[in-house]
This record gives structure tokens, C-alpha cells and sequence, in this order.
């Protein structure tokens, strides 16, 4: 992959779906939320038409409509833009009494959210914007729209799929770059998630760019993972009780080198595909000298840890929590 490092102030996500920001967030790259973090926008070419105007027409409550067919297994209603065609699926909770008052709230968090990243642009000297999935005449557009109103001030990288094991980035212009590479996962249980290929994504952005400064608030992910390396010692990992986000936990592994892990109490469904030999079924071969404990089932979290207490583990030396929680920006 040939290098074009460079550092910039901030990394904002230009969508197309959550993975930019979910890879940023991961890789340690991302320094606060931005407006495209966590919504669908298929139209690349909407973004470079509405940002003179602040993208003043999207998400607008009264615009907003709720998809026919709703997944069960997500918390959240999934809505529409009738208007600019985007779509939120992380905004508006099942659980909540008042729709019209979360497709409100949704708005306000959406426009502070573009009123800091024009500050952020305008008050840094170079920010990297990212885009999945863009092809070249839509990211010179996106770029040539940037450039008119913060001069000097951006690039535009995009991302694109392609099925090869090579990394490429291409240079169209000073401000412009096209990266190209295998970005869905690549797992033990061989399905894809919104996150991509950690392995791929880690590599072409730690090669690519880096921050000024360090992003204040390091994810979970990426606390958790140091704090493993720290207390892992010569121990093999041991994944007890990996629940819908055991793909993930995977490639986060994998990304460190921790290929050689085990499985404790997994959800029935993986039994059928994982490989019986990382499988542990009987409780009384998890030893804290031999294993050290990622907790990734926050449901039974309290009895995990009264259990592991009882073998003799002890927190953070000899075990640690491992799920998903929600992001710590606004």
C-alpha cells in the first residue's frame, strides 16, 4: 500500500453507513461525534449539494417516516427522510412513549452535531472527511464543495469494496484519495457485519492518516484491549458467554494476534459452527492460570462474575467486561 501519512486535527465520517465511524472509534482516530456517524446516507451526491446550506433539510421531523418492515432483533424504529432519502435506525427507541418528541430530539442532536463539524473544519488546519463507498466524480463534487467554503482545510478519502487480499490508494487529487480493498468481515463464522473487515480497515487508516493530538476519550474497545494486553500474560483468552457481537469480539482478536482463544457458554447457534476444539463445555477445565476471562454477555454479567469469583479470579487481572455500550459523544 503506498503511504500518503499525514496528520490532521479531526477524522469525521461522511456515512455511508455506520462502519466509518465504528472503525474510527476503534482504531483510536475518532475525536468527538459527528452529524453522519450513525445514519444511512446512500446518495453521496446529496451531501455535496446540501452543504452551503448546512444540510438544513435533513432529518426534519415532519419529513420523517417509519419503515414498513422493522427488524425485531434492533431496539430501535427505523425512519426515512422523505425528503433527502437518508435514514435513522439508532434514534428513535422502541421503549419510547413519545415518537414526535424523539424524531425532535434526533434533529437537535443532528444540528449540533453539523455545527461542530463546521467548527471543528474551520477552527483546525486539515481535516479528514471519509466516505464508504464513493465513486470518483461524486468525491471530486463532495471535495469541490468543501473546498469553497473551508479552502485548504479538508480531504476527502473514499473507501470502496473490492475482492482482492491487496490494500491500494489512489491519489486523484491533492485533496482527493480512493481507497480500495476487502471491507466486509472476515470471521470464524465466515457472515458480514455493518463493522467490516478490522484487520483491512486498521491497516489502510493506521497507514493513512493519524491525529494532531491524541483523540481525548478512547472507545471501550480500545481501553479493554490494552488493558488484556497488560494482563494477559502467557494465558490463552477464553470468550465466556459471546452473544451477537462474538464476530466483532473475533476480529478485534485477531487484529491483536490473539488467534488461539476458546469459547465458554456461547449462544446455541454458534455451537453448530464454530470449531468443536475452541469450545469448552465443562466449567471445571477454566482455570485463572491457564485462562484469562473476556466477559462478553451483559445480561448474566452478575452471575458470570459471582461464578468466576468462586474459581478464584480476580477483576482485571484475571478477567474483564468485553460488550457493547453506548458511545460516550453526543
Amino acid at each position: 500500500m503506498k503511504s500518503f501519512k499525514q496528520a490532521y486535527d479531526n477524522i469525521f465520517s461522511l456515512g455511508y453507513n455506520c462502519s466509518v465511524a465504528y472503525q474510527l472509534r476503534e482504531n483510536n482516530l475518532r475525536t468527538t461525534s459527528g452529524p453522519f456517524d450513525w445514519i444511512g446516507v446512500n446518495d453521496l451526491s446529496i451531501l455535496a449539494n446540501n452543504l452551503k446550506n448546512k444540510f438544513s433539510q435533513f432529518l426534519l421531523p415532519e419529513n420523517m417516516v417509519m419503515d414498513l418492515q422493522q427488524d425485531d432483533k434492533i431496539d430501535y424504529y427505523s425512519y426515512a427522510d422523505t425528503v433527502t432519502g437518508i435514514k435513522s435506525v439508532h434514534d428513535v427507541p422502541k421503549s419510547c412513549e413519545n415518537r414526535a418528541e424523539s424524531l425532535s430530539e434526533l434533529n437537535a442532536k443532528f444540528r449540533r452535531r453539523v455545527n461542530r463539524l463546521f467548527e471543528f473544519i474551520q477552527k483546525g488546519n486539515k481535516t479528514l472527511c471519509i466516505r464508504r463507498m464513493g465513486e470518483k466524480d461524486n468525491l471530486l463534487t463532495l471535495s469541490e464543495s468543501f473546498s469553497e467554503m473551508f479552502p485548504g482545510k479538508c480531504v476527502i478519502l473514499g473507501v470502496n469494496h473490492v475482492k482482492n487480499d491487496t490494500i491500494s490508494i489512489k491519489k486523484l487529487r491533492e485533496d482527493v484519495f480512493i481507497a480500495e480493498m476487502d471491507c466486509d468481515s472476515d470471521n470464524m463464522l465466515k457472515i458480514e457485519n455493518f463493522a467490516g473487515n478490522f484487520k483491512n480497515w486498521s491497516k489502510m487508516l493506521n497507514g493513512f492518516c493519524e491525529l494532531t493530538k491524541p483523540a481525548p476519550h478512547p472507545h471501550m474497545h480500545y481501553e479493554r484491549i490494552q488493558m488484556i494486553k497488560e494482563n494477559i500474560k502467557t494465558r490463552k483468552p477464553l470468550i465466556w458467554g459471546a452473544d451477537d457481537e462474538f464476530p466483532i469480539l473475533e476480529q478485534c482478536f485477531n487484529t491483536f494476534g490473539w488467534n488461539d482463544f476458546v469459547v465458554f457458554d456461547i449462544k446455541k447457534a454458534y455451537y453448530d459452527i464454530l470449531p468443536s476444539e475452541i469450545v469448552i463445555d465443562d466449567i471445571s477445565l477454566i482455570t485463572k492460570d491457564k485462562y484469562y476471562i473476556v466477559v462478553s454477555c451483559k445480561m448474566y454479567k452478575s452471575e458470570i462474575v459471582e461464578t468466576l469469583i468462586n474459581l478464584g479470579f480476580n477483576s482485571t487481572e484475571d478477567y474483564i467486561y468485553f460488550f457493547k455500550e453506548n458511545t460516550i459523544f453526543n
